[in-house]
């Protein structure tokens, strides 16, 4: 039996010109673009984002996400956080 439990779920608006660290944690995370562009880097491979998008982190997959630098939108998502029980 599959059974999960929300960790977290939000929306997150972030500033043009915007990185976050390289890491990986050990829960499944969802990402939805609601807004603007960006990258997502996956296994030093850089993945492009827009609007739209879905993004689907399995756990212990080093990622991060950042805006473009050409972007004049800030990129705003929706980020749920889940860990199976």
């Amino acid at each position: 039996r599959f059974n999960t439990k929300v960790l977290y779920a939000g929306k997150l608006q972030r500033a043009k010109q915007w990185s976050g660290n390289y890491h990986v944690h050990e829960f499944l995370e969802v990402v939805f673009v609601l807004e603007g562009s960006g990258e997502i880097l996956i296994d030093g491979e850089y993945v492009n984002v827009e609007k739209g998008d879905i993004v689907i982190y399995p756990p212990n997959m080093r990622h991060s996400e950042q805006t473009k630098q050409e972007s004049k939108d800030p990129l705003v998502f929706r980020r749920y956080r889940a860990q199976t029980q």
